[in-house]
């Protein structure tokens, strides 16, 4: 999904969750959309940092 080096925001729907994630680091943006999505049910969308400027 992501380049090597990429910055990527994961941003819940339907509440104040976000975090901003390295692609190539632990947790990956995979593991933090999994993550809350089993906790909450919530939806969640990924972008890249560069996308949003």
């Amino acid at each position: 999904m992501a380049e090597d080096g990429t910055t990527i925001r994961v941003k819940c729907k339907d509440c104040s969750f976000e975090r901003v994630v390295d692609a190539d680091a632990d947790p990956r943006p995979a593991d933090v959309v999994i993550q809350h999505g089993e906790r909450t049910g919530h939806t969640l969308a990924v972008s890249r940092i560069e996308d949003d400027a």
